[in-house]
């Protein structure tokens, strides 16, 4: 039988990165639509959507694109290419991107939250403001 390490390290980052957020106090599902063999994540840029209830104030709302680690920078551009991230952001959502390493327990977190310090482009390029 194989190890619990070993067996955490075969899953998808989105696997992983759900079981991490509900770890985390979060209550998060997938977000991309599957359509056979192709997947559309949501607003283009979301694997996940997560909320945390928060008591004294609204909740917190996130959305992550769960990636492996090798493919974070390629995650990233996607996000600041996306103008659905920049909507979510101004409207108060954390957007983060997820980069999953077989060899280590935790994701690195890239946290693109600051997005209103872009602006993006009618071509959908961002550019600082």
């Amino acid at each position: 039988m194989a190890s619990k390490r070993k067996i955490l390290t075969r899953l998808m980052p989105a696997t992983r990165t759900v079981r991490r957020l509900r770890e985390m106090g979060y209550v998060a599902d997938m977000a991309e639509l599957s359509m056979g063999l192709v997947r559309k994540d949501w607003g283009n840029f979301a694997d996940l959507i997560a909320i945390r209830p928060d008591e004294f104030c609204c909740p917190e709302v996130l959305l992550v694109q769960a990636t492996g680690y090798g493919e974070i920078r390629k995650r990233e551009r996607k996000v600041l290419m996306s103008p659905d991230a920049y909507d979510c952001v101004r409207a108060g959502c954390r957007v983060q991107v997820w980069g999953w390493d077989r060899r280590h327990e935790a994701p690195k977190i890239i946290d693109l939250s600051d997005l209103g310090r872009y602006e993006p482009l009618p071509d959908g390029h961002p550019d600082r403001i």
